[in-house]
């Protein structure tokens, strides 16, 4: 399967990729609907005329890295605050030590 390399153009305009899980082409979306405050579910459609799958896909914001201004800050609305171990797990690297 060959990936097509994103342009200059569309390295400013960076957007979530959900990519055919049968053929491994990009898809679009078509249609969603938000779920709760925190999800979404959206139709998806492969762009590789000849594979043709269409597909629900679930979006969900489940950490916060980092909390927002304090204008903001509604303890009710706000995702659980990702720990040191959490973020560089996620991130690929090694727990941060703290410096004394």
């Amino acid at each position: 399967m060959n990936r097509r390399s994103i342009t200059k153009a569309e390295r400013g305009n960076m957007r979530v990729q959900i990519n055919c899980p049968c053929c491994g082409s990009r898809c679009k979306v078509t249609a969603s609907r938000r779920m709760t405050d925190r999800s979404r579910h959206s139709s998806v459609q492969c762009l590789n005329s000849a594979c043709g799958w269409t597909g629900i896909a679930a979006t969900e914001v489940i950490r916060t890295v980092s909390p927002p201004s304090p204008m903001y800050q509604d303890p009710a609305l706000i995702p659980p605050v990702m720990s040191a171990a959490e973020i560089a797990a996620h991130e690929g690297g090694t727990e941060q030590k703290e410096l004394i």
